[in-house]
Order: C-alpha cells, then structure tokens, then sequence
C-alpha cells in the first residue's frame, strides 16, 4: 500500500485540520479520516490535497523534509547535472 504523507505535510505547512477541511470544501472528521488511513484516497481526494497544500500531487507520497528532483537539481554541481542528463537520455534511449 502507498505511504501518503498528509499528516506531514499538514503540519509542515502549520495548518489544522479545519483549515484543509475549509480549502477542500469537506469537514474536519473527512480528513482526519484520510490522515488516519480509516478511508482510501481516490483522485478526487489526492487533487484535494494538492490543492490544498499548493504542492504537486505526487509530493502527497513524499515526506515533506524530502527535497524534490527539482531541488536536489537545484543545489547540483555541473558535473552532477551532466551526470543526471546522460542517465535520463540513457533512460529515454533504452524505452
């Protein structure tokens, strides 16, 4: 099963769970509910989430003291960033 970070990122981002509640247009106890794994994400819930948080919906599945690819692009050396293009153009090439 999927590991979804919302808890994390909810307090990351110093929010209540009404407030969430209030930017997905559901109550407290439905996200209480999805933090707690006592009921299934689906789509409409991950965009939800998203929305919410103002992050891309895959980040839901990230820690939120992971850094994202962009990040980790970001901080890289040159050489690191040449590194990274070739193992995705061998990536591209192999499919």
């Amino acid at each position: 099963p999927l590991k979804w970070f919302l808890k994390e990122w909810r307090e990351h981002l110093n929010l209540t769970q009404e407030q969430v509640a209030d930017r997905m247009d559901t109550n407290k106890g439905q996200v209480a509910k999805l933090e707690n794994g006592d009921q299934r994400m689906n789509d409409r819930w991950i965009a939800g989430f998203a929305h919410a948080f103002d992050i891309e919906p895959g980040r839901l599945l990230q820690h939120p003291d992971t850094p994202s690819a962009d990040e980790l692009l970001r901080r890289a050396t040159p050489e690191q960033k040449r590194r990274v293009q070739a193992v995705i153009a061998a990536l591209l090439n192999a499919s």
